[in-house]
């Protein structure tokens, strides 16, 4: 079993803007904004942890992608993740329907707590937990991702 070394993730917005007058004592004719983008470097040794990464990028069959905590998709197969918590979840919705995501109704593990996330097509949703998820567990571990059959949302998960 193989064990996340590093994982970056970042968040944030870049916007240019060409100003119309420029203020004294520059000579800048343009304005970045990006103040508040976030990087955040994880590692098993981090604040918070991260250990395990997985993803799916597969077809919703019967409009349904339930992804099992327990058994996560790993590049070296399924990882067994109880007693670790969910750190950061990436969806990006490249189908042409609306996608929820949401606890399974049995072993269901909550993302937004007790509300589903809804990702529109096209749309991305990323969530940093910071350590703020509960451990997984046999009564909490089951993520599910509610569309359209057929379509293939791309998920990536950290776990720590």
């Amino acid at each position: 079993m193989s064990t996340v070394q590093s994982a970056t993730v970042s968040l944030g917005v870049r916007a240019t803007e060409t100003l119309t007058s420029i203020p004294a004592l520059s000579t800048e004719a343009t304005l970045t904004h990006n103040r508040f983008n976030v990087t955040r470097n994880l590692s098993p040794t981090s604040t918070p942890p991260v250990t395990r990464h997985g993803a799916y990028e597969t077809a919703l069959a019967g409009g349904v992608l339930d992804i099992d905590l327990t058994a996560l998709q790993t590049s070296q197969g399924a990882v067994d993740c109880t007693g670790l918590k969910l750190q950061t979840l990436f969806i990006k919705n490249t189908g042409m329907n609306v996608l929820t995501v949401d606890a399974h109704a049995t072993n269901g593990y909550e993302v937004n707590g007790t509300s589903s996330i809804t990702v529109r097509p096209g749309g991305e949703v990323l969530i940093n937990y910071y350590d703020g998820q509960a451990d997984v567990a046999a009564g909490s571990k089951i993520i599910q991702i509610a569309g359209t059959t057929g379509d293939i949302p791309q998920v990536e998960l950290l776990l720590g």
